[in-house]
């Protein structure tokens, strides 16, 4: 899943409106150096929480801390004076993440630039998993105070610099961008939608294909109003189609757009029910029957418990135009004794890809936060690879999309050689040498989200072959 520095609890961010935060965060990348440091404000990271590795950070460190002789230690190599025990240990985490990273030499270097260390902070607190918490409550407790740990070890790392052809996708030129807010069942709570559409298409005045994109965080942390998703919402829409994102229930993290935190099925509820508006609205959205659910890390787990839930309730049509599913983080559980059952592989092995940006933890840590019940019961619409080849042979066509770096890699794999043997029209893509969540890094191999985009929309124009 996607996980990072992205949000700081809810308490810790103003008020303002969704739209407004995301110009102001395109404009804070524009901003120099010089005028970052000096306003210490969103900058632009990614996060991966267990798979999903998706999104920007916003670093909301308000503090005008100076990084004198603590800092210089650090970035001497040495120990800060003031780091205790415990963050010793999560800079011991970092260093054994990075290092990973930069010494493997087949994993692309545009993967090793200094910005990537704000990504593997972020993966290396949100996925921390060293507790012996009982109780989901405990645990989100602690990811309240993980996420301000996070904001005080990044505020003594340099900024990372932006590509310019980063912030050229960004841009918002040739879209429009609106908020719609909905009411999701069965709990009747409120969630926003956000709305990217392409103008030049949408002059044109003929209906246009959809995709409702859900954003990866481990169904734990960020918004759909993050930088990352508002820029692959922007790219998106401009291939031609409008792209709907919703700002569903955080299982850990709340956010400024969405204070409510809820275990599972919270999170899948609310993405099901703003794929039933989008089809209830066509209309109103200037879309017609071609409408496909995408989504990476998390974000690609609920793509594909939307379809085992829409096939379960007789609803298979909201689905049918196709599944998009990116570095899917659908497993749970990730043990050193497992491997090759069917639903591991060997990615997830330290002696693999494991700590290469995520660790994924052997305990269920993961699965308590999401909803462990769950997890124990193999619950197919909590964690997919439990479903059964009844929920399989009904699938609509369906691509699943890996990182060959990934810890995640094998689980998606695996997902789609069982769909392909129970008949569903399923392809799998591997992006070479890079690492999860790619496809929502401009700033690291700008073509793999090009290249993403440029698939998603292609299916989403494409007319259904059944």
């Amino acid at each position: 899943m996607t996980v990072g520095p992205r949000h700081a609890p809810a308490s810790l961010l103003d008020r303002r409106g969704d739209e407004d935060r995301c110009d102001e965060d395109f404009a804070a990348h524009q901003n120099s150096n010089a005028q970052w440091r000096a306003r210490r404000t969103a900058l632009t990271v990614k996060t991966s929480s267990g798979a999903g590795t998706s999104s920007m950070l916003r670093w909301l460190s308000r503090r005008d801390q100076s990084k004198g002789g603590a800092a210089a230690a650090t970035a001497a190599g040495g120990r800060d004076p003031e780091m205790g025990d415990q963050d010793a240990k999560m800079r011991a985490r970092i260093d054994a993440s990075w290092d990973k990273l930069q010494n493997h030499p087949d994993i692309d270097e545009r993967f090793k630039r200094s910005f990537m260390r704000a990504y593997v902070l972020a993966a290396v607190f949100m996925l921390d998993d060293d507790h012996d918490f009982t109780r989901r409550e405990q645990l989100v407790e602690k990811r309240g105070k993980d996420i301000l740990k996070l904001v005080e070890f990044l505020g003594k790392e340099e900024p990372p610099v932006i590509s310019e052809e980063a912030l050229a996708v960004a841009r918002d030129d040739g879209v429009s961008v609106s908020t719609r807010e909905i009411v999701s069942q069965p709990d009747g709570n409120s969630i926003k939608l956000s709305i990217v559409e392409p103008e030049a298409e949408r002059a044109a005045d003929r209906p246009l294909p959809c995709v409702v994109y859900m954003h990866g965080g481990g169904m734990a942390s960020n918004s759909a109003f993050d930088p990352s998703y508002q820029t692959i919402a922007r790219m998106l829409a401009r291939e031609g189609v409008v792209v709907v994102v919703p700002d569903f229930r955080n299982c850990e993290v709340p956010t400024a757009s969405n204070p409510e935190v809820a275990p599972f099925p919270a999170g899948l509820n609310d993405c099901y029910s703003a794929l039933k508006w989008v089809h209830d609205n066509k209309e109103d959205l200037g879309i017609d029957d071609r409408i496909m659910v995408a989504g990476e890390s998390g974000g690609g787990n609920l793509a594909l418990a939307i379809a085992i839930k829409a096939i379960r309730e007789g609803e298979r049509d909201l689905v049918q135009h196709g599944v998009y599913s990116m570095c899917p983080y659908i497993a749970g559980q990730w043990p050193q004794d497992v491997k090759n059952n069917g639903i591991l592989g060997t990615s997830h092995l330290d002696s693999e890809n494991n700590n290469i940006f995520l660790y994924m933890t052997p305990t269920t840590s993961a699965a308590m936060g999401y909803n462990l019940e769950a997890f124990k019961a193999k619950d197919p619409l909590a964690w997919p690879v439990f479903a059964t080849d009844e929920d399989l042979a009904q699938f609509p066509r369906t691509v699943i999309q890996v990182e060959e770096f990934d810890p995640l890699r094998d689980e998606g794999i695996l997902f789609y050689r069982r769909l392909a043997r129970n008949g569903v029209r399923a392809t799998c893509k591997q992006n070479m040498g890079a690492i999860h969540g790619s496809e929502i890094m401009p700033q690291a191999a700008i073509e793999i989200p090009l290249d993403t985009c440029a698939s998603i929309a292609a299916m989403a124009r494409s007319y259904p072959l059944e």
